[in-house]
Formats: C-alpha cells, sequence, structure tokens
C-alpha cells in the first residue's frame, strides 16, 4: 500500500499539568471486502486514526495510537512556554511570523535564523529588561519597512493575548516567547 504522510499538530487549552506537542503521523490506506456489495469489490479507505496524548509537566508521556498508526514527537514544550491565542490572535501572531521571515529571507540570506531573531529582539528591547513592549515592535516594523503589513490592532491582540502585564496600561512580551512567535 502506498501511505500519504500527514502532518498535525495538536493543540489543547492549556491546564497546569498539560503542554502542547506537535505529532507526525502517516495515514496508512486500508483494505476491505464490502460484502454488502454487488460486485463484491475491495475498497480503499483512508483510515482515520486519533491520538490521545496526555502530557504532564514532569514530562511523562502516555500515548494511545489508534491502529496502523506511528508516531514521533517532535518537540514538547514546557506550560511556561506555551500559550494559546484565540482565532484572531492566532492569525495575528501568524501573520507577524510571516513579516519577519519575508524580510529574514531577504536580508539575513548568509546568517542563521537564530542570529536574526536576537538582532530584531535586541533592537526591540529598549529598555534591556528582557521585554519587548508592542511599540517597540511597532517601531521595529517601521524600520524594516513593514509597518504597513501589519496593524496596529493585530499587533495590540498579540499582546494582549501573550503579553503579561507589567504596568498598569500595557502588556509586554518577554524576549524568550517573543523568539518563539517570529
Amino acid at each position: 500500500h502506498n501511505s500519504a504522510r500527514s502532518t498535525i499538530t495538536f493543540c489543547s487549552s492549556i491546564l497546569p499539568s498539560f503542554v502542547t506537542i506537535a505529532i507526525f503521523f502517516s495515514l496508512t490506506p486500508l483494505s476491505y471486502s464490502n460484502n454488502n456489495n454487488h460486485n463484491n469489490k475491495n475498497q480503499k479507505m483512508m483510515a482515520s486514526q486519533k491520538i490521545m496524548i496526555k502530557c504532564a509537566s514532569t514530562r511523562s508521556l502516555t500515548l494511545i495510537p489508534g491502529r496502523n498508526m506511528s508516531t514521533q514527537i517532535a518537540r514538547m514544550a514546557t506550560p511556561e512556554t506555551v500559550r494559546m491565542f484565540s482565532t484572531e490572535g492566532s492569525r495575528a501572531a501568524s501573520k507577524l511570523h510571516t513579516v519577519f521571515e519575508e524580510y529574514r529571507k531577504e536580508h539575513y540570506t548568509q546568517e542563521v535564523p537564530s542570529r536574526f531573531k536576537k538582532d530584531i529582539l535586541r533592537a526591540a528591547d529598549l529598555n534591556r529588561d528582557g521585554y519587548i513592549s508592542a511599540h517597540a515592535i511597532e517601531s521595529v516594523l517601521r524600520n524594516i519597512g513593514a509597518d504597513g503589513r501589519i496593524t496596529k490592532e493585530e499587533i495590540d491582540t498579540i499582546f494582549m493575548e501573550a503579553g503579561e502585564k507589567r504596568s498598569e496600561n500595557a502588556s509586554e512580551i518577554p524576549v524568550d516567547k517573543m523568539m518563539l512567535l517570529i
């Protein structure tokens, strides 16, 4: 049988003892005989299997895979580094990532992606306190010529959902979390 290759990322709401895990698996076509069919032909059906994952913060893992499925854990994140976005926040975060990724591909072709991210975050960490403000990201976007590609409302959504309240009227995102976003 030929097998189709799929990539799935499972995201669940973060509870104190759970984390998000990216899972790669292959769906294998299953053949079965349908006795109720007049011509009794073999039919192929893609197996739609589910995986239940429970991963405690102690990093113990329980997998309950479906039949004919091989699983591989690609990355395990700690609860402190994972924050779930709303649909709107997810779109905004994806858009921000795309803007920075396109700039990196055009202007940092000879550098590794982590070097680019560090340079961007160094420019955005105005106070050198390890936190990035929405105003600082807007400034960086202006400096790289991408200020029209993402709206202030989208940036505010990202900071409202992923940020930490450090002052009465503004959320800021720690540099390590922002590194994951861009």
